[in-house]
């Protein structure tokens, strides 16, 4: 590592430290909603005695392999967050792809089983936040790649 922040064995330059602040941050983000996704497959039966009777039927007619896409959406976004960290440009394309399964996810929530009918339109806030991060992770993974921070 030379003065100038640049390796000249590997051609990586050092990141900002606001980038691994991003990072971690995204991090703690995606491990978030993979206890979400844990939370929502491990539901008993008197969690669900809590729910209406519209929302109990949302649950259950939602498609195993749509929660096979949440997984793959959340375990991927913590995977990606973990390259960054480790500085691999390769967390892009894992990044990409998770936002790929949440577009599908939130796509087949709000588009085909019309959670909005059921759940009102604040539950459109999470999903939008979600959709935002995974944009600003992917633009992120990519900016860091043509920085050279990640390699």
């Amino acid at each position: 590592m030379t003065a100038n922040g640049i390796n000249h064995t590997t051609g990586a330059v050092k990141a900002p430290l606001w980038f691994y602040f991003v990072a971690v941050v995204s991090l703690i983000w995606n491990i978030t909603g993979l206890l979400a996704f844990v939370l929502e497959m491990s539901m008993t039966p008197d969690t669900m005695a809590q729910m209406s009777p519209e929302q109990i039927k949302l649950y259950e007619s939602t498609p195993t392999w749509l929660n096979l896409v949440f997984g793959f959406a959340v375990v991927s976004g913590v995977i990606g967050c973990l390259l960054i960290l480790i500085k691999k440009a390769f967390s892009y394309k894992v990044l990409l792809a998770s936002f790929v399964a949440v577009i599908v996810q939130m796509g087949y929530v709000f588009g085909i089983q019309q959670a909005v009918s059921v759940l009102g339109s604040d539950a459109l806030v999470m999903p939008s936040v979600v959709i935002l991060w995974g944009i600003f992770l992917v633009w992120l993974s990519r900016f860091a790649v043509t920085k050279h921070w990640l390699t």
